[in-house]
Formats: C-alpha cells, sequence, structure tokens
C-alpha cells in the first residue's frame, strides 16, 4: 500500500462524515465476518448501486473491515474536478471503464489485479445509478465474466485458488420517512401549483403510522451493527394494518400515496408538453399507465439531447442507450473549446437526471408500497421539479452480505459454453442481490410499524 492510500484511508472517515452528515453506516456482523473468512480469496464485490455517494460509502467499507478494495469507475468519474479526480482514483488503484465501449483493456487490468492474493475488486453490475433502494437494473455480464475468467485463468497456471463474487446489498433507509414524505409532497404540489388536501388519519401505509423506533447511540456516527434477520412474511406485513384515528376525516382528504400520485401526473403532463414534438405519434399511450408515460418522456428526453449532439442513439435498453449516448457527450466535451465545455457539462447533468425519471414507477404510488420507498420516489421527483434537491434528511445506510458465489462451481459449465455459464452467474448474483434488498427492507418496514424484528445494534 502506498503512502498516498494509506493517508487518504486515515482521512477519508472524516470526509465521508463531512460530506454525508447524516448519513450512519451500519453493517451487519454476519458481513464482518464473512469478509474476514474472504480475507486470502480473491473476490468481486458486486453492490447495487441507487446513490451517488456508493463509491465513497464502500471506500469507507473497506476501511471499517480492514481490507483493500480497488474499483472499476466510469471514466467520466477520472475527469472529475478538472481532472483531479482521476489523480485520486489513479493513486488509489481505480480502473476506468468506458460504458457503451470497447474496455478490453481495464477488463484484462482487473483480472490481473484479482491475481493478487485476497484482491478485492468492486464492481458495480448494474452499470448505472439505479435510485431505487428496492429493485436492481438489469445486471451488466462483465462481474461475472471477471470473476470465471480469473478462476479459469489460475486453473491454467496449475493454480488451485477460490474466486467468489460477493453480493453486498447497500439499503438506505430514511430515519423518519413519514415527516419526509408530508415535508416533500407539501413542497412539490406548492411548485406545481396543485391543491393541499389534508391527509387521511390512516392515510400512511403501515410502515409510515408509527415513527421509526430509535436505535441505541454509538460511539461513532459512521457505523453500527446489526445480525442476521429473517425477513417477514407477507402475512405478517399485511397483519401491521391498523384502523384509521379516532374522528371524522375531512371531506377532501386523500392519502399520502394519492397525493403522490397526483404529483407525479402533473409532472408527467408538463413533460409530455414539452417534449411533444419527439414523440412517436405511431406509439400512443394510455394517459392512465404511469410506466408507459415514464418510459416515453425518458425516450423522447434522450432524442432530445442526441439532436442536439447530433448522434443516432444505437437501439438497446433504455440503459445501453443513456450509456452510448454519454460516452458520445463526454467524447464531444474533451474535445470541446474552454467555452463550449460548459454546454456538453449542461447535457451530461441531463442524462444523469435521466436516471432519476426512471425510477418514477406506477406500483411505488399505488399505496402498497413502503414508506421509503416512497420517500425515495419523492426525492427524485424533488430534483426533477424543482431542480435541487431538498437539505438532506438523517439515513442510516444498511450494509449486508448474501451467500457468495464460488467460481469453481461453475467451471465445468464455461468448458461447454462460456457464455452460458457468464449469464448463469449474472442471473444468480441478481436472485441473492435482490433477496437481500427485499430481506433488509421488510424487516426494517416491520420494525418502523411498532413491530420487533430483535435487532441487536452494536457500536463498532
Amino acid at each position: 500500500m502506498s503512502i498516498f492510500e494509506k493517508f487518504v484511508k486515515v482521512i477519508q472517515p472524516w470526509i465521508f462524515a463531512a460530506r454525508y452528515p447524516g448519513l450512519k453506516v451500519q453493517i451487519e456482523p454476519q458481513t464482518r465476518v464473512l469478509f474476514e473468512q474472504l480475507r486470502s480469496t480473491s473476490a468481486v464485490v458486486c453492490p447495487n448501486h441507487c446513490r451517488h455517494e456508493d463509491g465513497e460509502l464502500l471506500f469507507l467499507i473497506s476501511i471499517l473491515i480492514r481490507q483493500q478494495f480497488k474499483f472499476l469507475a466510469a471514466r467520466e468519474m477520472f475527469d472529475s474536478y478538472g481532472g483531479f479526480g482521476g489523480i485520486v482514483l489513479r493513486e488509489l488503484g481505480c480502473f476506468q471503464v468506458d460504458r457503451g465501449g470497447d474496455n478490453s483493456d481495464a477488463i484484462r487490468a482487473t483480472e490481473h489485479q484479482l491475481t493478487g492474493d485476497g484482491a478485492k475488486v468492486v464492481i458495480f453490475p448494474e452499470g448505472e445509478i439505479g435510485y431505487d433502494n428496492d429493485r436492481l437494473e438489469s445486471l451488466e455480464p462483465g462481474a461475472a465474466a471477471i470473476g470465471l475468467d480469473t478462476f479459469i485463468r489460475f486453473q491454467h497456471h496449475g493454480q488451485e485458488r477460490p474466486v467468489s463474487i460477493v453480493p453486498l446489498a447497500l439499503s438506505y433507509q430514511f430515519d423518519n420517512a413519514p415527516a419526509l414524505c408530508e415535508k416533500l409532497v407539501d413542497r412539490l404540489e406548492s411548485k406545481l401549483g396543485l391543491p393541499h388536501n389534508p391527509l387521511l388519519p390512516n392515510a400512511l401505509s403501515p410502515a409510515a403510522l408509527f415513527p421509526p423506533t430509535s436505535s441505541s447511540s454509538t460511539d461513532s456516527p459512521l457505523a453500527q451493527s446489526s445480525p442476521t434477520q429473517s425477513a417477514p412474511t407477507q402475512s405478517s406485513l399485511t397483519s401491521l394494518s391498523v384502523s384509521s384515528a379516532s374522528g371524522d376525516a375531512p371531506p377532501n382528504a386523500v392519502s399520502l400515496h394519492d397525493r403522490a400520485r397526483r404529483i407525479v401526473e402533473a409532472f408527467l403532463d408538463d413533460r409530455e408538453k414539452e417534449l411533444e414534438s419527439w414523440f412517436d405519434i405511431h406509439s400512443p399511450v394510455d394517459g392512465s399507465d404511469i410506466d408507459a408515460r415514464v418510459a416515453r418522456v425518458f425516450s423522447a428526453s434522450l432524442q432530445r439531447i442526441a439532436d442536439l449532439v447530433d448522434y443516432k442513439i444505437p437501439h438497446g435498453s433504455e440503459t445501453h442507450r443513456l450509456h452510448h449516448l454519454q460516452s458520445k457527450i463526454f467524447v464531444r466535451k474533451l474535445k470541446a473549446g474552454f467555452f463550449e465545455k460548459s454546454k456538453f457539462a449542461q447535457m451530461e447533468k441531463q442524462t444523469i437526471l435521466l436516471n432519476r425519471l426512471r425510477s418514477i414507477r406506477a406500483d411505488e404510488i399505488d399505496g402498497t408500497s413502503s414508506i421509503n420507498s416512497l420517500a425515495d420516489l419523492l426525492c427524485s421527483l424533488d430534483v426533477l421539479i424543482t431542480g435541487r434537491a431538498s437539505p438532506g434528511a438523517s439515513r442510516t445506510v444498511m450494509v449486508n452480505a448474501a451467500e457468495p458465489l464460488d467460481m469453481s462451481a461453475y467451471a465445468a459449465l464455461w468448458r461447454e459454453d462460456r457464455e452460458a455459464a457468464v449469464s448463469k452467474i449474472t442471473e444468480e448474483l441478481r436472485e441473492r442481490l435482490q433477496g437481500k434488498l427485499f430481506l433488509v427492507r421488510s424487516n426494517q418496514d416491520l420494525l418502523d410499524s411498532g413491530g420487533s424484528n430483535l435487532t441487536l445494534r452494536k457500536s463498532m
């Protein structure tokens, strides 16, 4: 480890606390045990990616568990802060990846890094920030391919060395989601000129009807620990429903989810009027279908930005089309003159906002989603509608590792069909990561609803 890396490891926890003062980190004890067991094992660490701070968070986690992580990062990150970000990232041993481009050199460098004893490389398999704490984007096959190819390389050299892929769930929970939701709904209704309706006494989801129980204080604002818990069943969550508070509700009272839906519909109405000339007239959309309207607004917004740089977006998924456009804008910005760079920087910001747009889903506002999920949605709407995020609410990020995938279990399939082996690993990685995210959110919803999930919160 270089002197620079040692210096960064000393100051990074303080920098993280200063940049994200309302964010606490809670690492599950069994996650610590797992990484200790894998200390001498080469591993690809695969977290979900739902926040901008995820990269810094993973670096902090590596410090807290006393292991060294290397990272694959988008090349845009290496151009941040006037290029200074790239200097720091390279000194820390990070590799840049061109989303939507050729990354053969980065892949070879990553596989070489994994040949070291106990090497750990962090790859966000979604390839993009999803802004949805409950659902994963489609996973890219790169992480699975790198892990499996590294294991096969060891075998070709006669080395019986294990290689694992570790699904790591990062679940951000607001410490007072009900209050945050009410604040954001009022703010957004005012911004859009919508009437304010009082809330029904039982307008919130069961998780929102009770304020979160306070946890034990810790010596460090950065870390707490929680043991693994069993996921509550759907029936147990349903049984949390309660009757409305005493007293008659005002005649015009509505639920919080209904008010959120009205905000979403008003926001989409405005965007559809603005983007009407970019819509495909041969693909009409049902006005009541929120998901279809969001997809249409996304595609039209993407095309409008592409027209500004005279670029034909290739066919593919929303994520792939977005990555190709971002790559094109990044290259144009590098070649642009001093006075033109700001124009392309603004386009980059617009593509980032499109990720927040994609996080709007109908089932987040249908009354069955958790209050934390609704808070996530409203935070994205806040940025999309007002152009800036409201002051950060206090949050806790729970870090939970799922069962690792042992690459030796897929070696036989690799010899028959490498693509099938990589696809199988990617699917199993998704299942384990999604399952762990659901487990964490379900337990937290049960706790916030006044139930007991036997959480033991222990100071680091």
